[in-house]
């Protein structure tokens, strides 16, 4: 099974602000997807750190912290909406 992948790109702006950019790609199509962040992204890193020892917890946070913009998280559900479509695995 081919395997289509999705990209996150994260560009710092200061210590906690970042631009996001994601890139889909499949062999079912001729050209990347890419998606913006519309405005900066804060992750709070000392919260991060303070839930080192709980994976879950600190793999919602990130997540919250990524999909506050609307934009990227539809973007990434519709990546996910399409590889499963195409009986695709998706990669990141």
């Amino acid at each position: 099974m081919e395997t289509a992948n999705l990209e996150f790109a994260l560009y710092g702006r200061d210590l906690r602000h970042y631009a996001v950019e994601s890139r889909y790609s499949s062999p079912a199509r001729k050209t990347d997807v890419r998606q913006s962040s519309e405005a900066p992204i804060c992750i709070d890193w000392d919260r991060l750190r303070a839930l080192e020892a709980e994976p879950e917890a600190y793999g919602t946070l990130l997540t919250e912290s990524i999909f506050a913009d609307q934009k990227l998280k539809i973007a990434f559900l519709e990546a996910l909406s399409v590889s499963e479509a195409q009986d695709r695995s998706l990669s990141s």
